[in-house]
């Protein structure tokens, strides 16, 4: 479930069709390890009320302002280390869950 997920995710962020049967870049590895970078992705998109693109950039954007790579920061998300409102706060978005 989870790399139908990241599939779809990756598919969406990029605009790109799902088809099946043909291997994108988003079947390799690199895709595939990064599954919780797309988990938190989600969960910023509904949070926040952004498209995807928007919440990645969010991600990253956190990511280098406090000196982490993107996948620590899906990671403390997910883990509740990381709470959606200081995301929230940093984009001054006012949309609530």
């Amino acid at each position: 479930v989870t790399v139908a997920l990241t599939r779809a995710m990756v598919a969406a962020a990029l605009g790109a069709p799902i088809t099946e049967g043909r291997r994108g870049w988003w079947d390799g590895p690199d895709a595939l390890s990064r599954a919780r970078v797309w988990q938190a992705t989600g969960m910023v998109d509904v949070a926040l009320g952004l498209e995807t693109a928007d919440a990645l950039a969010v991600l990253k954007a956190h990511a280098f302002a406090t000196g982490q790579v993107v996948d620590d920061v899906a990671a403390d998300l997910i883990s509740g280390r990381l709470d959606v409102d200081t995301l929230r706060l940093a984009t001054g978005s006012d949309h609530q869950d």
